[in-house]
C-alpha cells in the first residue's frame, strides 16, 4: 500500500505515522526536516540523496549535524556525496544508483535525424541554465579546427535555447517524447555532457542502454563511473578547450569510438540496470534492518 499526502516533509503527523512503519525512505536532501525528527527512533530510515550542489545553500541549515544510528545515507553516486559533504563533511554515504529499463530491448518509433546529412551526431539533452554548461559545449565546438568540425553535426535538446548557440551543423530541438529519445540514443554516435553540476544526467545513461560512449564533465555522477578511454571520457576545470580535444579525438577515431559499445553496454549493466538497482537495494534495505 503507498499513501501520499502533499506537504509530507513537513507534516510532524506523518512523521508520526512513520514511527509506525518496517522501512523510511527519505528521497533527496528536501527530507531534512523529517530525518531530523526520525533520527535516533526505532524506524530505520534509509536516506537517498540526488540533489546537486546548488540546492544545498537553501537547506544546510536544516540538515542535521548528528544522525542517530537508524540513518543511512545513500547517494546516487559520487557528485551527489561530495555535494552534501560540501556542508556534512563527517557523514558516511553509501552508492546507490538508480535503475533505469532496457530500452534497447523496446519497441519504439523512429526519429529522423537526415538533417545530420549523414555525419556523426554529437548530442547533448537538457533544459538550458548556467548549471547544464551549453555554453561550454558551444564554446568547444567552435575551438574545432574546421576541417574537424565539417565532419560532425550536433544537437541540442532542450527548452530556451539563445539563437547565437547555433551554427551550420548545429542544431538544435525544443522537447523530444519519449520515443524520440530512445530512437536518438540508438541514432546519434556520442553524448556530450557539460554540466558544470550534475548529480546523474538521465540521458547519459540513456545512451549507455545502447551502447553510445559519452564526454562528460568531471562534475557530473556519471564522471565517478567511466574508465577514460574504455567506456567514455571525462575532461576537467570545465574547460571547452579540454573538452574540445576529446570532441576532436571522438571525431578523428570513429572507429575507435563504435569500438567501445561493449564496454558501455558493460557500464550500463553492471550499474544502472534495473537488476544492478534492486541487487543494492535489496542489500542496503537488509544492511538497515538487520534481516
Amino acid at each position: 500500500t503507498v499513501i501520499t499526502r502533499k506537504g509530507c516533509v513537513q507534516s510532524p503527523l506523518l512523521w508520526g505515522l512513520a514511527l509506525c512503519a518496517d522501512l523510511v525512505l527519505a528521497n533527496t536532501v528536501v527530507e531534512a526536516r523529517a530525518v531530523r525528527a526520525l533520527s535516533g527512533a526505532r524506524v530505520p530510515v534509509l536516506w537517498w540523496l540526488h540533489d546537486a550542489f546548488a540546492g544545498y545553500p537553501h537547506i544546510a541549515h536544516q540538515i542535521p549535524r548528528e544522525l542517530g544510528e537508524n540513518i543511512r545515507l545513500y547517494s546516487v553516486g559520487s557528485h551527489a556525496a561530495n555535494a552534501m559533504h560540501s556542508v556534512r563533511p563527517e557523514f558516511n554515504i553509501r552508492p546507490l544508483i538508480y535503475g533505469l529499463p532496457d530500452y534497447a530491448a523496446e519497441k519504439f518509433s523512429h526519429y529522423d535525424l537526415s538533417y545530420a546529412g549523414g555525419r556523426p551526431l554529437f548530442a547533448t539533452v537538457g533544459s538550458f541554465e548556467n548549471r547544464k554548461g551549453q555554453d561550454i559545449f558551444c564554446k568547444a565546438i567552435r575551438l574545432l579546427p574546421p576541417e574537424t568540425m565539417k565532419k560532425a553535426s550536433f544537437l541540442f535538446v532542450g527548452k530556451a535555447a539563445e539563437a547565437e548557440m547555433m551554427d551550420a551543423n548545429v542544431f538544435y530541438v525544443k522537447r523530444l517524447t519519449r520515443d524520440e529519445i530512445k530512437s536518438l540514443m540508438a541514432q546519434c554516435t556520442c553524448l556530450v555532457c557539460a554540466s558544470r553540476d550534475d548529480p546523474m544526467p538521465t540521458f547519459v545513461t540513456e545512451g549507455l542502454i545502447f551502447g553510445k560512449p559519452a564526454i562528460v564533465s568531471e562534475h557530473t555522477g556519471t564522471a565517478g563511473l567511466i574508465t577514460e578511454g574504455v567506456d567514455g571520457f571525462v575532461y576537467e576545470d570545465d574547460d571547452p578547450e579540454k573538452l574540445a580535444e576529446r570532441l576532436a579525438w571522438a571525431i578523428e577515431h570513429p572507429e575507435k569510438l563504435a569500438a567501445m559499445r561493449p564496454a558501455c553496454r558493460e557500464l550500463y549493466e553492471s550499474h544502472y540496470s534495473k537488476q544492478a538497482f534492486s541487487d543494492s537495494l535489496q542489500q542496503a534495505v537488509k544492511e538497515l534492518t538487520g534481516e
